[in-house]
Formats: C-alpha cells, sequence, structure tokens
C-alpha cells in the first residue's frame, strides 16, 4: 500500500471560523490521497472542532499582528521562534508539504527564507482591501517569492491582487448539503425567522440587520431575528455583541430577537429560516451565503466581493449596496411579505448552487494543486 504524503496545515484560528470549517471539509475529503495534520495556536478553542473530526492537532504559539505597539515588537522574534519549532515539526513528522490556510500568515515564509525546502501552498480567504496596502504588498512580495501557488476563494480576490501566481479555486459545497434530492422537503419554515449566521465581529453587518429589522417589526410583530455566532473569546468581539444588544434594547426590538451562541449544528439553523441575511462590509467568499442557498433558503446580502459570484440577482436572491439599510429594508420586506417569492428564489439557489459550486470540483482542483506542488 502506497504511503500518503503528510501535509501541514498552518492555522491560525483562535475559534471555529468558515476557512477553517472549508479547509476541515476539504482536507478530510482529501485524507485518501494525503495525511492531514493541524497546526493551531496554543490558545485555542479549535482544537477539539478539529480532533472530533479526525485530525491530528499540534500546537504553535502565534503571535499576530495588532494596532498595539506590543504586537510589533514581539512579533519578529516570535516568528524566528515558532520557525525553528516549524522546522523541528516538518523535520520530526515527515512533512512533505505545507499549507498556509490565510494570507498574513508568514510562517512557511520564513521557513522558506532561512533554508526550509518543503514546498507550500497559501490561499487567500480575504479581500485584500481590508488591510494597509502597505501589508498586503509585502504579504503578497513574500508569498510570491517562496509559495508554490497562490489560491484565492473568488474572483472577488483575485482582482485585489498584484501578483501572478494566483489560481481561483471556489469554495465547494459542503458534503453535508450535498444532497441530490429536489428542494421540496426544504420549504420555508414557517417560522417568520430572519437567521443572522456569523461570529460577533466588527464589520459582519450586524447593526445593519437590526437597523433594517427595526423599521419591519411593527409591520411584521410575528417575525424575528436570529442571530447565531460566538464571540471567539476576544474581548473587542464581547464589547461588539454588547453594543449590539444594547441598539436592540434603544430600538425597542429586543422581544423579537433571538441571541443564539455559536452551533455545530448550522445546516439546522438554516433550515429553521426562511429568509438568511449577510449584510458584511467586505466577503472574500461567503459560506453564509453558499450553505444558505444550498438548503433551499432565499438569501439577502450585500454586494461586498465574493457574493456577487454566489448570488444571482433576484433569482437565487438579493445584492444589496453595503451599508444601505434602505436597500436592505426594500429587500427584507419584498421577501417577508411574499412568501411564494421566497420559495421561487429558495428553488432557484438550490439548484444553482449545486451546479456551480460542485463540491467533487473543488476537491479535482486541490488535489491537482498539492500533488504538483509535492512534484517540485
Amino acid at each position: 500500500m502506497q504511503t500518503r504524503k503528510r501535509i501541514l496545515v498552518i492555522e491560525n484560528a483562535v475559534d471555529v471560523t468558515g476557512g477553517l470549517k472549508s479547509i476541515l471539509n476539504s482536507s478530510g475529503v482529501l485524507s485518501n490521497n494525503f495525511e492531514f495534520i493541524i497546526a493551531l495556536p496554543k490558545n485555542t478553542r479549535c482544537t477539539s472542532y478539529t480532533e472530533d473530526r479526525g485530525f491530528q492537532v499540534v500546537g504553535l504559539p502565534y503571535k499576530e499582528l495588532n494596532k498595539t505597539i506590543l504586537s510589533w515588537i514581539v512579533y519578529l522574534p516570535s516568528l524566528v521562534l515558532n520557525t525553528i519549532r516549524l522546522n523541528w515539526i516538518v523535520k520530526k513528522m515527515n512533512i512533505e508539504l505545507i499549507i498556509a490556510n490565510d494570507f498574513y500568515n508568514l510562517l512557511p515564509c520564513s521557513y522558506r527564507f532561512f533554508g526550509g525546502n518543503v514546498p507550500y501552498v497559501c490561499f487567500v480567504r480575504f479581500m485584500p482591501n481590508r488591510f494597509p496596502k502597505v501589508l498586503v504588498r509585502i504579504w503578497e512580495a513574500c508569498h510570491q517569492k517562496f509559495s508554490d501557488k497562490v489560491i484565492a476563494v473568488s474572483n472577488a480576490v483575485k482582482n485585489k491582487m498584484a501578483i501572478g501566481n494566483v489560481e481561483v479555486i471556489y469554495e465547494g459545497l459542503q458534503d453535508i448539503f450535498d444532497t441530490h434530492s429536489a428542494p421540496a422537503d426544504r420549504q420555508i419554515s414557517k417560522g417568520n425567522t430572519l437567521l443572522y449566521l456569523s461570529n460577533y465581529i466588527n464589520g459582519k453587518g450586524h447593526e445593519f440587520a437590526l437597523q433594517s429589522f427595526a423599521k419591519l417589526a411593527t409591520k411584521y410583530p410575528s417575525w424575528k431575528l436570529r442571530f447565531v455566532g460566538g464571540d471567539m473569546g476576544i474581548k473587542k468581539n464581547k464589547k461588539y455583541k454588547e453594543f449590539l444588544t444594547r441598539l436592540a434594547i434603544e430600538m425597542k426590538i429586543q422581544d423579537q430577537i433571538e441571541w443564539i451562541g455559536f452551533s455545530n449544528d448550522v445546516q439546522e439553523e438554516y433550515l429553521m429560516a426562511d429568509i438568511v441575511l449577510n449584510f458584511s462590509n467586505s466577503e472574500s467568499f461567503s459560506l453564509t451565503c453558499l450553505e444558505a442557498m444550498a438548503v433551499g433558503r432565499a438569501i439577502i446580502s450585500t454586494n461586498s466581493g465574493g457574493p456577487a459570484e454566489i448570488i444571482v440577482q433576484n433569482e437565487s436572491g438579493i445584492l444589496v449596496p453595503v451599508a444601505d439599510v434602505s436597500a436592505m429594508i426594500l429587500a427584507m420586506d419584498s421577501l417577508m411579505r411574499n412568501e411564494e417569492l421566497r420559495i421561487t428564489f429558495g428553488k432557484n439557489a438550490f439548484y444553482h448552487v449545486r451546479q456551480k459550486f460542485n463540491f467533487s470540483n473543488t476537491i479535482d482542483k486541490l488535489k491537482v494543486v498539492y500533488f504538483k506542488s509535492l512534484a517540485n
């Protein structure tokens, strides 16, 4: 029996994110071809989540840049120390390929700079224009020089980049959503629920959902707005959620708002919803849009990057301008009052995502990239 090639995935997440879910989903399917080991921060909440899905986890004490002076002081020394640790892990575990699961992670670049010879592939899972241009140019230069391939999760991401070694590979429809049955058994839940599934991160647009719903709550007293997500244990995220709860009280809609924590069963959340909202300021792709459409739910999303490549405007969902509350209100009102339109959008969405985002296409493309990189 041929031994599987060993791949180390470097992931910075301190809590479960769409990027982590995506790499674990694809890696799980590819486990017949490769053996994946996941390197996570030592302070992460993702260890059990990852191990429960059958992956071996190793810990690295990552230090990321932020706006504090201290982070800049400790970043370079910690990067060098982690490079030494990475080199030890690569040798001890016979790693043959490294995957950086996001663009801002310079650890594999540092590893190659200091003489490491194991190839690596880098994913770009955010819109580059979210970050200062000088940082983006540094990241681009490093990955251009040292990586074997850069994978962008959408054309919206690729078009914001200034390097050439970039291939677009869409996130595929996850196995748990990839049923070939017709959406007849996935009709609107009749629960009069607007779902907002996102971790509490400033910029994800929760406040726009509250502001829009506040204008419609009296008109639709049986409807509720349900928020599902976590604060990732980060102080600024906790403050953001506190701001949102105060905002709901100030607008006197708290009785029609549900605050739910992180959910391991997002499919059930989508199935209980009638309409799914995503009012983020910036989205490189959007698993929320893809997953909601996969279970036949109408989606309203900001035209914030990736969603425009998933949603067919006024056929499988509605795209609204970023931060345009008036447009959000109109879109929500049009779907809340019209069940037939919601069902039509949901059916169109169900079939559209299965055609364009077939999971096997994603897996086949990733397999080619991984094998080519291993051959270098």
